[in-house]
């Protein structure tokens, strides 16, 4: 055999090798992580998480459905937000259809949302890779939220997959220009999602610093310097630390003996 049919024919064993390799490696990963191939990454296990964003931003009467679609609609159509050779702005032309579609899977009391993509694509009378482009600009336009879900599988085989992919929770949000629409329509609206998020930064914040304080210190933040009671607070606090002093101190003392 001729040194180049050698070349080839070890070239084509490395592959090979490489290629099972990585099968078997895909394999035990899927074993140790107890999930399916078909499990997508970034999915979490159905529970409160979406629960709570359900109840956050998903209980909203149909009048603000209705406002809400028709602001997103002038929105997309704004001359304002159209790029430079599109006709159109962010959003594509059945995507305010399939954020209506979405909202009517919307429960009335809890706020759930958990529509299929078919289920989605069905009610809508699209495509189904109409929906998910749809999602995917709602999503980047700050209009849209998702969670991707699993759930544990009933009775499984030991040496097969133990959690499964179930629907997508999805939830509505409110940027900060919706915001200011939905509160000139009916005089009061969510606060925006961004300022949302930065008032639980702040809270968090403050609450790291408040952990750091005294209890003569806290008392002080609390009431002011110059009450009666913050005074009062503010001397039982002196007397708390002191106690808790000297306690470390007895403990280190003792430690060493």
């Amino acid at each position: 055999m001729s040194a180049g049919a050698n070349r080839l024919t070890a070239a084509n064993a490395a592959r090979a090798a490489r290629h099972q390799l990585k099968q078997t490696s895909s394999a035990l990963q899927g074993l140790r992580r107890g999930t399916s191939s078909d499990v997508r990454r970034n999915s979490y296990h159905a529970g409160d998480r979406e629960k709570r964003e359900w109840a956050k931003h998903n209980t909203f009467s149909a009048a603000v459905r209705n406002e809400r679609l028709r602001q997103v609609r002038a929105w997309s159509m704004s001359p304002a937000q159209k790029k430079a050779g599109n006709r159109r702005g962010p959003l594509s032309f059945r995507t305010p259809h399939v954020y209506d579609v979405i909202m009517s899977f919307r429960n009335f009391e809890n706020g759930a949302c958990f529509p299929s993509i078919k289920g989605i694509a069905r009610r809508a009378n699209v495509a189904i890779a109409t929906v998910d482009k749809a999602i995917k600009e709602l999503v980047d336009a700050g209009l849209l939220g998702k969670l991707l879900r699993t759930r544990p599988v009933e009775d499984p085989d030991p040496k097969g997959p133990q959690v499964e992919q179930i629907t997508t929770a999805y939830w509505f949000l409110v940027p900060t220009w919706l915001a200011k629409a939905l509160k000139a329509k009916f005089g009061s609206a969510p606060k925006p999602d961004d300022q949302v998020q930065r008032e639980q930064d702040d809270a968090e914040h403050v609450q790291r610093m408040l952990d750091t304080l005294s209890a003569e210190e806290l008392a002080a933040f609390r009431l002011g310097d110059q009450t009666v009671l913050a005074k009062a607070l503010a001397s039982y606090g002196r007397a708390h630390d002191r106690i808790a002093r000297f306690q470390s101190v007895e403990t280190i003392r003792v430690a060493k003996i």
